[in-house]
């Protein structure tokens, strides 16, 4: 009985973890995304501090995707 109750609450924290983990770092090492701050030290936050780190890298470390490559390319295109 106890086995079952932790593993209803295990198991969707653990793909909730995954997810999340998955996700960031996708995120972080896209060629077309700026990390917001120190690089290394969001890898390390979402690596080690469980849920709370992806989280906070996907709400404050996020920078804006560069688009300026794909305006030059618009623009090479139309000129």
């Amino acid at each position: 009985m106890i086995i079952a109750i932790v593993l209803i609450i295990a198991l969707p924290l653990a793909a909730l973890q995954f997810g999340l983990l998955v996700v960031a770092l996708r995120d972080m090492m896209s060629p077309q995304r700026r990390v917001k701050g120190n690089k290394m030290g969001w890898l390390m936050a979402v690596l080690f501090v469980h849920i709370i780190g992806p989280s906070a890298y996907l709400l404050f470390g996020r920078g804006e995707k560069e688009i300026a490559v794909e305006e030059e390319a618009i623009e090479g295109e139309i000129i």
